[in-house]
């Protein structure tokens, strides 16, 4: 009986993180549209913003992406005008990236209009239920990351495999 519970759980679980990425992705489309500017590279400046002057491998790690991936990004930025790429001061093999003075002002519109969706949503649920809502989240995000993903894909049938 407690596998049945636990598997109509599982599958209640998999339905809300599904309707709750299809909400997430229709605000990042959204976005897109609203700052002109595809969400990797919003991704990216956000980045370089939490750490202003950093290279290239450091924006690759924080973003879990190919450094050659990466680079195209910030070409596209420079391009737009949004960042500057310079020498490394102690290593002229590496470059620095550093936002522009549009891509602060970007960054700070960027982060207002997230900020503003979050409160809107927040404002969907009761005063006295949000704190529950976020704690839930919490438990959530911990237990997904303990999840270990080489045991959790050497469980799948080898049909289930990609």
């Amino acid at each position: 009986m407690n596998d049945d519970l636990l598997s109509k759980q599982a599958k209640q679980l998999k339905e809300l993180l599904d309707e709750i990425a299809t909400c997430c992705q229709i605000h990042r489309h959204y976005e897109v549209n609203k700052f002109s500017l595809p969400y990797a590279e919003a991704n990216c400046l956000l980045a370089i913003n939490q750490q202003n002057g950093c290279s290239l491998k450091k924006i690759a790690q924080q973003l879990e992406v190919s450094k050659s991936r990466v680079t195209r990004i910030i070409q596209s930025l420079a391009k737009k005008g949004l960042v500057t790429i310079n020498a490394h001061p102690q290593d002229s093999r590496n470059k620095l990236c550093e936002l522009s003075a549009e891509g602060y002002e970007l960054i700070q519109k960027l982060e207002a209009f997230r900020f503003s969706l979050h409160l809107n949503v927040l404002k969907q649920i009761n005063a006295e239920d949000r704190e529950e809502v976020l704690n839930s989240l919490q438990k959530l995000k911990q237990a997904i990351s303990k999840v270990d993903k080489p045991k959790l894909f050497s469980n799948l049938s080898k049909s289930d495999k990609i």
